[in-house]
């Protein structure tokens, strides 16, 4: 534990200390600028998954955070980093394979976005990440994922605009390796409703101007996202959500099971490559509050249900078939997360 949080103290402070909630560059949101001198926030979110009959309990502790690093009238440059760690309290086998399921899992990227401002309301920009998927902390080269992304932003009416881009991401489980090009239209028709729809983005944010916030989000991560927020209060606000999310690690020789061969079906032999990853996918729904304390800083805390849980050996989601498909009951969860402006 402590080894994590060092690494993760580290690689916030080479990306200049992060925020809540941060993605990939890839799956950013482009046309939303930063303004000078905004503050940077620094998370920290704990998850717990209870142990049950022959599924693992599940612990996840993470950080996460985004700041500008730079900017005038026209430019800015921003950093993020996150990290975060899963704890199995059992390491069942993976059927299939001659590998056991790690006792950690490790998730550590930082990166950095630049965006130009054009004249009549144009803007352009790149971006890049570097991080490591393993079930060791920074686990050597085969775990490395970078990203890279280009955008350009064209105005259309008053209000609108249309977005291109091309992205790349090594660990993209979705539409294979190659550069992803995508076209969204950005159409905000009033203040209340702001829409980037289009592929493979597509955004939809919306509020009512009395308390209640609505946003539902589809990225290539995969990523599948809607979430409502009522302000109770100037302190309180009820949240709820529904996500479905899945993520690959590259998995060491040192999970390889100790037992004897003809006990198992090798992995090379089980019909799929010994170069692919660990893809843990899941659907869950939560509902909470949020607690605005003191300096603005926010707690929040969550209780959710996650189902269709499973963990398989691939290279993509279109391998979740595959006989090394590892699946977990549906269970209740618990989620903390304190947020905290910089």
């Amino acid at each position: 534990m402590n080894r994590f949080v060092f690494i993760c103290v580290l690689l916030t402070g080479f990306a200049g200390f992060v925020s809540a909630g941060v993605e990939p560059f890839e799956g950013a949101d482009f046309t939303d600028p930063v303004a000078a001198g905004a503050k940077a926030t620094l998370a920290g979110q704990y998850t717990k998954y209870p142990e049950s009959g022959d599924d693992p309990g599940i612990s996840k502790i993470g950080v996460s955070g985004k700041t500008p690093l730079w900017s005038d009238a026209d430019d800015r440059v921003t950093g993020q980093a996150q990290g975060e760690r899963t704890h199995h309290t059992q390491t069942p086998a993976i059927p299939g394979t001659d590998l056991m399921l790690p006792a950690d899992l490790y998730d550590l990227q930082v990166g950095v976005n630049y965006r130009h401002t054009l004249a009549d309301r144009q803007a352009a920009g790149c971006g890049a990440t570097l991080g490591s998927a393993s079930d060791a902390p920074l686990g050597g080269t085969d775990a490395v994922k970078a990203g890279v992304s280009l955008f350009y932003m064209h105005p259309s009416r008053e209000q609108d605009a249309w977005l291109f881009h091309l992205s790349y991401a090594s660990d993209r489980l979705q539409f294979g390796k190659a550069p992803l090009p995508g076209v969204a239209y950005l159409w905000c028709p009033n203040d209340q409703l702001k829409a980037l729809i289009g592929f493979p983005y597509t955004r939809v944010r919306w509020t009512s101007g009395d308390g209640l916030t609505a946003t539902v989000s589809v990225t290539p991560a995969p990523t599948v996202a809607a979430a409502v927020r009522y302000e109770v209060t100037e302190r309180v606000a009820l949240l709820g959500a529904f996500r479905s999310s899945a993520n690959a690690y590259t998995l060491s020789e040192d999970v390889t099971e100790e037992v004897p061969v003809a006990a198992v079906v090798p992995y090379e032999k089980s019909g799929q490559s010994a170069s692919d990853r660990l893809i843990t996918a899941e659907e869950r729904v939560e509902a909470g509050f949020a607690i605005r304390l003191f300096r603005d800083c926010s707690l929040q805390a969550l209780g959710g249900y996650a189902f269709d849980r499973r963990y398989f050996m691939g290279d993509s989601l279109g391998d979740e078939s595959s006989d090394s498909r590892l699946d977990f009951a549906e269970s209740p969860y618990v989620t903390v997360r304190l947020v905290i402006p910089m």
